[in-house]
Formats: C-alpha cells, structure tokens, sequence
C-alpha cells in the first residue's frame, strides 16, 4: 500500500478548497509578503512550510530567495512547481524543525500547517521553531483550520449534505472531520473520519447523483482509510493562547469563500 503522502502527492490533483488554497488566500498572501518587503526595502529571504504550489507559484516580491522544506520526497516530486535558481528551492527536510541557522529568514510562510502538529504542546514546539528560524523582527503567516467555538454537531453536517446546502465535497470533509473530533488534545484520526464516512447515511455513489461533484474528489477520502495520521483543530482562541509565549497576532484575515471563517490568515510578530 502507499503510503499517506505518496497517495497525498499521487491525488494533489483532485483536492480543491478549502483544502488548498484559493485566489483569495494567494490574494491575501501575495498583499502580506509585498508588504514585508516594502517595510524592509529589499528583497526577501522566505521560508514556505511544505511545497503547497498555490504558494510557490504566487506573485512573490521582485529577487525573493524562497526555500521550502518538505520531509516526503513524493510531494517534492510531485507537488512542487520546480525549482528557479535564485528564486525558489525545495528541500527535503522536516518543516516542523526547519534546520536553517537562526534568524535567517524575513518571512515564514504556510498552509494549515499547525493542525498536524498537535496540541497543544505540538503547536507551542512548532512555534517556537518558527520563532528561532524569524528574524526578530520577521513576520510568520499561516492559514490556519480552526475548529468554531462551539463544535457542530455531526448530524448537521449529514443533514447539510443530504440536503444540498454544501458547496463541494472538500468542504463537507472539513467539517465532518472537526464535528468527529471530541477534543483539540485528543485530534481526530484519518481512519475514524474514514469509518464515519463508510457508515454514513449516503453511499459515495450517492453522494455523486445528489450533488454532481467529481467522483475524483469524493475518492479522495479514500486517503484516510487505515491511516493512523491525526488532525488537530483547535479554536482560533485556543490556538493563539498556545502560540503567545513565541508570537502575538499582528493581522487576521477571513477569506470570503465557503467555510472561510475557519481557514483564516494569521499573521504574526515574533514577541
């Protein structure tokens, strides 16, 4: 069997948002990394967390130096735009202790990357991470997957689905996963989420009639099945309580799509 991310890679294709960024998330990234480098005047040393292309790829600031950091060689191979020399290289390493000398970067910059780290003790380790890898006056980004305050019931987000109030199969997975999971400490496994959407009310092929949506991306859950990897989604609250001995919240951003009010754009200062 393949592993997660040589499956994650093999399947990059078929998840869409908001899973992966969006034109507004690079929107908005794009408006914050132009920003940094106007403040500093010169151009950008940038270190991206994994090799999402959506970020790779955007409209960076004229002689950017951006380094990514990816342990799975798959996603390097399969994900990433390639490299530009003297702009962009992907390395393969472990993006939750990246391995540059301190200080060394203006800007880090990711996607959802804090609900694989745990919490919240993961998310205080990664951040401080980030933290030593930050200039000290550097600027941290991050679209971040938080669980609402008050946790939805799984029976709506069936309910919701059955109903055709859900805009894309990507966004019925997010929710069900964050209404499976008990408790931010605990996450959720990608095999439960897997197991709940195989003893649910509607089959795959059902799903597909009702709603229309590509059979590629409902095969997408497919990833999870058996897969011992676990997701962490805290509440935005709960998350920025964890990161406040490294980071204090300089600007957040709601993007406007569906579910955008838990996929907001933080940006942060080192504290």
């Amino acid at each position: 069997m393949l592993t997660f991310w040589e499956r994650t890679a093999r399947d990059w294709k078929h998840f869409g948002p908001p899973l992966r960024p969006s034109g507004p998330d690079v929107a908005r990234f794009e408006a914050l990394a132009r920003g940094e480098a106007e403040r500093r005047g010169r151009a950008l040393s940038a270190l991206l967390c994994g090799v999402t292309p959506e970020i790779a790829g955007m409209a960076w600031p004229a002689d950017t130096r951006l380094t990514a950091v990816e342990q799975s060689i798959e996603m390097i191979r399969e994900v990433w735009p390639g490299d530009r020399p003297g702009f962009r290289v992907a390395r393969q390493g472990n993006w939750q202790a990246p391995p540059p000398e301190p200080g060394s970067y203006d800007l880090v910059i990711g996607d959802g990357c804090f609900i694989s780290v745990g919490f919240p003790e993961g998310c205080r380790e990664f951040g401080a991470s980030l933290r030593r890898a930050l200039r000290p006056d550097g600027l941290l980004v991050m679209r971040c997957f938080v669980q609402p305050e008050t946790r939805e019931p799984v029976e709506r987000v069936w309910a919701d689905l059955e109903a055709g109030r859900i805009g894309s199969f990507h966004v019925f997975k997010w929710r069900l996963s964050m209404a499976l999971q008990p408790a931010p400490e605990a996450g959720i496994g990608l095999a439960e989420i897997w197991d709940a959407w195989s003893r649910g009310p509607l089959t795959p092929e059902q799903v597909r009639k009702n709603t229309g949506w590509p059979e590629a991306a409902i095969a997408t859950m497919d990833l999870y099945r058996g897969r011992e990897h676990r997701f962490h989604f805290a509440t935005e609250a709960a998350l920025l309580r964890a990161l406040q001995a490294t980071f204090r919240l300089e600007s957040r951003h709601v993007p406007p799509y569906e579910l955008g009010e838990r996929c907001p754009i933080l940006a942060f200062r080192p504290v």
